[in-house]
Parts: C-alpha cells; sequence; structure tokens
C-alpha cells in the first residue's frame, strides 16, 4: 500500500506523487567566533544572525576583547550567520564572579552569566487574581463549575483572606473537583498567578523579560522558578525548584529585588588554557566539558574559523615605587622623623594588550596557540581556520611565521586593520574577521566557486602596515592574502590557503572539496539499511551527477562537457560481490575543480608601422 494513501471503497485512486531523494549543498558561510565578552554564555556555542543579536548577547564594546569589532566587522561585509563561543577563566569561582540579587519574599535569583553586567538587573513580581470563581465546597477540596481553569499548583485566595494550594483536579462523572491542602469555606475564590519582569539596565543596550501567568508551586506547568530557569536569558534561580514560593503578602503587594552580591569581571585570569581543552579533546567520547575551539569544532554547522583574541595577553602593570617627600626643612631644632622606605609593588592590570610577534616568547606562544587551532581545523575536516598574521612582523618575518604551517584547512591574512571604536577611539582589528565576512558574502551571493576576494573591507580606515609592491609580490606567492590600500579602503587582494600542494592552493578549491564530502556523508544517510540492489546504487549514482550538475552551471569545474568535468561510478566496478557481502556501498566521485583568475598578462606587440596591439592573456 502507499503511505499516506487511505483507501475506501473499491476503486481506483490516485496515488501521492513519490519525492525522490536529492543532495543539496551543505552551506559554508556559518563562522565561528572564539572569544572574550562581558557577558553571555561560556563554553557554549550562541548562533546570531546580526549584530544586534549579538548584542542582545554578549553586549557591545564594554569589555576589553577584540570579539565585538570582530563580529561587527563579519556583518558589515555582508556575512549572514554566526557562531559565538564566549571563553572564561578556567578554574577559579566563577560563581563568586556572578551577581545576584535577593528578592524581598527571600528567594536569590543570580545573574545568568558573569560578568560585572548582572549588577544592573531589576527583577519585579506582581501577582494578578486572574479569575474569581464561585465554588461550592465538597469534602476533600471546591467543585469546579464549567469554564474554571483550576490546574495542579494553583494559588486560591478566598473571599475570607486564606490561602490554598491545589494539590490535584479530579473529573468523575461530569464533576471536577480540585483538591486543597486545606478545607474551604463556603463562598469564592481567585486564581493567583505571578507576572515577572526583568529589567537589564545596561544603558547602550535595552533588555526586558517579561512571563506572565506564572505559578508558585512545583506542581504547578508554569512554576516560576522553573520557567525563569528555562527561558529567560538573564537571571536564573540559585537553588532548586521543588520548594513552593512564599505566598503573597497584605494587598499583594509587588516582590522587588536589591542587589546581594557584585559580579566580576575576571578578565586576567583569562589564558591560554581558556582557548583549550585539555589533552582529551580529541577524544569523541570523552565526556568532559570542552572550552573555547573545541566547542568551536563540535558546532557541525560552521564553515570557517575566526579566535579574535587569540593573540590575548594581560598587562600586569609595571612595578611602581613610591616614597613620599621628605618634610622641608625649617631652619630650626627639632628631632628628625626617620626617613621614608620606599615601597614596590605591581600596579593592578589595567588594560589587554597583544601578544607582539617582534618579541621572541610572544612569537613562540602565538605560533603554539595557531598550530592548536589549525590542529582542531585538520581534525574535524568541516571548516577553514582564518589566521591573522602576528601583530608587528615585518613582511621578512611574517613570511618565516608562515613557514610552520602546510594545511589547506588554514589561511592567513595581513595586515592587521583598524577600525573605529567607542569614543572614537582607533582599534586594531584581526584581518580575518574582515575576510569571514567576504568570504561568507561572496558565497551567499555567487555560490563556493567564486573566489572569496577582491572585496573592500568595510569599515576599516587604516591598516598596521603598508605593503609595498614587491612585499605585496613575496607575502603572494608565500601563500599570505594581503589588504592592500586603494584609494576608496583596503581591498583583500587574495584567497589562498597554507597548502604547499597546487590542487589545494585556492580556498575556493577547499572549501568545494569539504562541501561535497559534508554533503554526501550527511545527507546519504539514508542509505543505510536500505537493500544494496542495482537500482539503490543507481540512483545514488542519479542524486550524485545531479548535484554536480548544479555545481557545473555555477562554474564549478573546468572543462566544457561533463565528462571534462567530473565522473561518478556505482556500478559493479567499485561494488565487487565481496564488497556487496560486507554491506558495502561504494561510490567514487572525481572533480575538476575550477580555479579563480589571479593573473592578466598583457602582450604588446609594435609593428613596422609603429601600430601598438595590446592582448590580454589570463593566467
Amino acid at each position: 500500500m502507499t503511505a499516506g494513501l487511505r483507501l475506501g471503497a473499491p476503486g481506483i485512486y490516485q496515488s501521492p506523487q513519490r519525492v525522490e531523494p536529492s543532495f543539496t549543498p551543505t552551506r559554508l558561510d556559518v563562522t565561528a567566533f572564539v572569544g572574550v565578552a562581558p557577558r553571555g554564555p561560556v563554553n557554549e556555542t550562541v548562533a546570531v544572525s546580526s549584530w544586534s543579536d549579538y548584542q542582545q548577547r554578549f553586549g557591545a564594546f564594554q569589555g576589553r576583547g577584540r570579539l565585538p569589532y570582530a563580529v561587527q566587522a563579519f556583518f558589515a561585509q555582508g556575512g549572514a550567520k554566526a557562531q559565538i563561543v564566549r571563553v572564561a577563566p578556567v578554574g577559579g569561582d566563577s560563581d563568586g564572579a556572578t551577581a545576584k540579587h535577593l528578592l524581598s519574599n527571600g528567594i536569590t535569583l543570580a545573574a545568568r552569566d558573569e560578568g560585572s553586567w548582572g549588577d544592573l538587573l531589576a527583577v519585579t513580581i506582581e501577582f494578578t487574581a486572574a479569575q474569581h470563581i464561585t465554588t461550592t465546597p465538597v469534602a476533600n477540596g471546591l467543585r469546579l463549575p464549567g469554564g474554571a481553569t483550576v490546574v495542579p499548583g494553583s494559588l486560591l485566595l478566598t473571599d475570607s483572606g486564606e490561602f490554598r494550594w491545589v494539590t490535584s483536579v479530579v473529573a468523575n462523572g461530569g464533576v471536577v473537583v480540585a483538591v486543597t491542602d486545606l478545607p474551604v469555606r463556603a463562598g469564592g475564590v481567585s486564581v493567583i498567578t505571578a507576572d515577572v519582569s526583568v529589567l537589564d539596565g545596561d544603558p547602550t543596550f535595552v533588555r526586558q523579560e517579561s512571563f506572565a501567568g506564572l505559578g508558585l508551586h512545583p506542581e504547578h506547568p508554569q512554576f516560576l522558578l522553573r520557567r525563569l530557569a528555562d527561558d529567560s536569558r538573564l537571571v536564573r534561580p540559585t537553588g532548586g525548584c521543588e520548594e513552593p514560593l512564599p505566598v503573597p503578602g497584605a494587598g499583594m503587594s509587588p516582590v522587588t529585588s536589591s542587589l546581594a552580591h557584585n559580579g566580576k569581571d575576571r578578565w586576567s585570569e583569562i589564558g591560554r588554557d581558556s582557548f583549550f581543552s585539555g589533552a582529551a579533546a580529541d577524544d569523541p567520547l570523552c565526556e568532559q566539558p570542552h572550552r573555547g575551539i573545541d566547542v568551536a569544532g563540535r558546532n557541525a554547522e560552521i564553515g570557517l574559523l575566526v579566535v579574535p583574541d587569540l593573540y590575548w595577553s594581560w598587562d600586569a602593570g609595571p612595578q611602581v615605587t613610591e616614597a613620599p617627600d621628605k618634610p622641608p626643612a625649617c631652619g630650626c631644632f627639632r628631632p628628625c622623623a626617620p626617613d621614608s622606605v620606599p615601597i614596590t609593588y605591581t600596579a593592578p592590570p589595567q588594560v589587554d594588550r597583544l601578544l607582539d610577534g617582534r618579541d621572541p616568547g610572544d612569537l613562540a606562544e602565538i605560533l603554539l596557540r595557531q598550530q592548536r587551532v589549525v590542529d582542531v581545523a585538520v581534525l574535524r575536516r568541516r571548516f577553514v581556520a582564518l589566521l591573522d598574521a602576528p601583530f608587528g612582523l615585518p613582511v621578512g618575518e611574517v613570511i618565516r611565521w608562515r613557514s610552520n604551517f602546510d594545511t589547506s584547512y588554514a589561511a592567513a591574512y595581513f595586515p592587521w586593520l583598524v577600525a573605529v571604536g567607542p569614543d572614537t577611539l582607533a582599534v586594531q582589528v584581526p584581518p580575518s574577521a574582515y575576510a569571514a565576512g567576504i568570504i561568507a558574502a561572496r558565497e551567499i551571493k555567487h555560490g563556493l566557486p567564486w573566489g572569496p576576494a577582491n572585496e573592500l573591507a568595510v569599515g576599516a580606515v587604516q591598516a598596521s602596515d603598508q605593503v609595498s609592491d614587491a612585499e605585496h609580490d613575496r607575502l603572494h606567492l608565500a601563500g599570505v592574502n594581503v589588504y592592500r590600500a586603494e584609494r576608496d579602503g583596503f581591498r583583500l587582494t587574495a584567497a589562498r590557503t597554507l597548502s604547499s600542494d597546487p590542487d589545494y592552493r585556492q580556498l575556493s578549491v577547499r572549501r568545494l572539496m569539504t562541501m561535497l564530502a559534508v554533503t554526501l556523508a550527511r545527507q546519504a544517510q539514508f542509505l543505510v539499511f536500505e537493500p544494496n540492489t542495482p537500482g539503490l546504487r543507481d540512483l545514488l549514482g542519479q542524486m550524485i551527477t545531479q548535484l554536480l550538475r548544479g555545481l557545473k552551471a555555477q562554474g564549478a569545474f573546468s572543462g566544457d562537457t561533463e565528462q571534462q568535468c567530473f565522473f561518478v561510478l556505482t556500478g559493479d566496478s567499485v561494488n565487487p560481490p565481496q564488497s556487496q557481502q560486507l554491506g558495502q556501498l561504494v561510490a567514487e566521485v572525481g572533480v575538476a575543480p575550477s580555479t579563480p583568475l589571479e593573473y592578466l598578462v598583457l602582450r604588446i606587440t609594435q609593428d613596422a608601422d609603429g601600430a601598438v596591439q595590446v592582448e590580454a592573456n589570463r593566467a
């Protein structure tokens, strides 16, 4: 029988059209950003689709990190979706760094995430008599009239001013009885619900949450504490959700909050370990919590990875010596006070700084962190890590730095770009953030085959280094993608990977091959437990061919005919009987990716009459 077809009396029925399965190209424009933010979930991936979404969850420029500048640059270029991972200190007292607010009914709520941002929260609970019911008391509770809405855990206020909890609601023979914890006298009752308002006092971005119709008992399906724990992005209960809340006071006056414990920004405690998990990070069966980049690497949606705060370092402050001045001489005899003892101390941390590639120790630390980022990308084989050339390095040293990497799952960018931050301050922004937005926008607009370069970095007003023509040539041949200054901005001039393999030199080729591998691996799961018949193998071949034909129409392959562009083998040549007996289905796919045009070679000729002819040859 055809699925979904309901048959009645004998006759001829039209069978519903069968939808054949097909492969759809997997999008690779989603970018993961890992960095430092003043607020937001820690070591979790949070999807945002705009700069406003990011501000809602993670704040703007109040913090110390470069994460907000990177995300802002990504969306300014035309990026459509990002996955954000906020890092925090490893260990330490994260609970002590979280603001807590005491409600006037004795309940304590904590800010959802650590940081001083939580100090500005204000919580208000108001009580409402949602409905008034005229009831008939029975032995174990109240007989409810038709249309009354009472659920277990409801709080009832009798006309005589007494509170009663509804422990259960029983229906028997059309009679509905609300069983209460204590007897109820004759008369009416009101069903009391709570409305919660949470206001974030951040002056730069208004955030407010409202929850209506909540119950005060754990048995209520909309129990207040459980609802906040599940749905609020601003606050969470500090304890469990097993005990009922106190009943309203006289006149059902609102419950308000007061700050009981200040939150804390632990900028100086963030270090290298905040960005990476432990030794078991590569173990898929490891149940330990993961951190930073390893959290992002486990997100199956991302196609690019940017770590704008990978160069994070904290300036502990200089050694300061204080010695009070001696009192001035007065020209008279009197006992002299002893000389003051100089006091030397380390000034408290004030600002973050970038690891400086010109310092050998900093450069070694940069390479260690970047290699671990690349290792994650190579392990997952689903995304490309975008690296930033070390800040402060001259071009010759940048090329030496680049020689430490040889993989198509990473790309490098130079120089750092400058954006205008709050109060018109100039901020150094990692160039990979602009590149991620350019790559994403190119894919959305044109598709993967188009080389993600030859675009201006929107929002960049200056560069940390000016690259000459000769330096540009050296960097390009080394596979470092460069932003060049032009009259209207800074243009990204290349899209190469850090691979020495000429087949994977172009970033568009790497991403195309990744898309094909990911698409086939994910969308061919329906084949599992299907009979391994020639019909199934033929169906798989047709589906793959259809996918490749769509890519050919976008210009993904070199060649004029399908035979020149790709081949798909699913027949007996790759599925011999012994392979079929093992339950295997093998498909071999070969493609000839097209590569972006990088050079125009002009041939200038002059004939005997002095006429000059210019011909453009592609190279």
